[in-house]
């Protein structure tokens, strides 16, 4: 089992939920393991058991962890849904040094 799943599931016996941030960084974990079920498996524990609704980071994770997975039809219909709920990712700004 791995630590993010103990990690849940100590908290939610104890009655205590973790936050957003905490969430987004397990479900980050599982998709640089291409672990797109336990992703999706988070995510759920996130929305229906605590409660939580997700951000533009979990949005984030989400289309990443598809990516990884060759899943690209569940990576458009999380668009969509994003699209929906007018989520912005913002992206990084990133400055790089003049081309020679």
């Amino acid at each position: 089992m791995c630590v993010c799943n103990v990690c849940v599931c100590v908290c939610v016996s104890q009655g205590v939920y973790p936050d957003v941030s905490v969430f987004n960084r397990m479900m980050d974990t599982y998709a640089n393991e291409r672990r797109l079920g336990d992703v999706v498996s988070l995510l759920t524990d996130m929305t229906q058991r605590a409660k939580l609704q997700p951000n533009g980071n979990t949005y984030r994770i989400l289309l990443q962890a598809c990516q990884r997975t060759d899943q690209a039809a569940l990576a458009f219909d999380i668009f969509a849904v994003m699209k929906l709920n007018r989520v912005i990712i913002h992206n990084e700004v990133r400055t790089h040094g003049p081309c020679i």
